[in-house]
């Protein structure tokens, strides 16, 4: 799995291009402000995507879904307990298939109703809103447990963290 991390609009935010490095299949994570950048990795990578997929539905999250899936022709997804539009809804346990990868999807209700954590390959995306008692332990709902040398919070943004 490949992923291209991209920094986008005025509230420090990441989009990310998740690409299966066998057949190029692709996601893209929480599409919100600065499409052309997102576009701008998919053709130069000559990408093929397949989906939208949110963490959450907070407007810095989504707010470039409806243009985004228009121009790409993919689905949006999004967990069951989200109110906005969509085209799929995941719960806890299903898995988003591209290529030949796969993300796990945890529901994480809390920063919103909706919240997921999508795992796999090694990495976690998803809002950051844990409090860590140390460095060494993140908790993911209790299913995901990891060791880091050192933890970054940032209020509202997705990150990806490497395992």
């Amino acid at each position: 799995m490949i992923v291209h991390q991209i920094p986008v609009g005025p509230m420090q935010n990441f989009s990310y291009v998740v690409e299966d490095e066998s057949t190029h299949e692709t996601i893209v994570i929480d599409p919100s402000w600065d499409l052309d950048k997102i576009i701008c990795i998919i053709d130069e990578q000559n990408l093929q995507p397949k989906y939208i997929v949110n963490t959450h539905w907070h407007d810095d999250h989504t707010r470039g879904n409806d243009e985004l899936a228009k121009m790409l022709s993919v689905k949006i997804v999004q967990h069951e307990a989200s109110t906005l539009q969509h085209d799929m809804t995941v719960k806890n346990g299903d898995s988003i298939k591209f290529g030949c990868s796969e993300l796990v999807v945890y529901h994480t209700p809390g920063h919103s109703k909706d919240s997921i954590c999508l795992v796999g390959d090694g990495k976690i995306f998803s809002v950051i809103l844990f409090l860590l008692e140390t460095v060494e332990e993140l908790i993911c709902l209790e299913v995901v447990q990891m060791n880091f040398i050192t933890a970054c919070l940032m209020y509202c943004t997705t990150w990806m963290i490497i395992l």
